[in-house]
């Protein structure tokens, strides 16, 4: 489809990585405060906000229920026609 512009797996990661920092720090939550929820390290969740490592979808679901938001935030849109 020449008319849509091409996303590769490199801007879904880089959405991801600006999303989580923009709404934790919104929401004046801690990198160990979501750690914590999440049940996993702070320096996991910081690979996470780094992009080290990509969250899977569950912790993605996770996530939207921390910050109260769509999972569909953490994920590029397509422009539609």
């Amino acid at each position: 489809r020449d008319d849509v512009e091409s996303r590769g797996l490199g801007d879904v990661y880089k959405r991801q990585t600006l999303t989580l920092r923009r709404l934790r720090a919104e929401q004046n939550v801690s990198q160990q405060e979501a750690a914590d929820f999440l049940k996993i390290s702070r320096s996991t969740y910081v690979y996470y906000e780094t992009g080290r490592i990509i969250p899977d979808i569950a912790k993605l679901c996770q996530l939207s229920s921390l910050f109260q938001v769509s999972v569909l935030e953490f994920f590029p849109s397509v422009p539609e026609n």
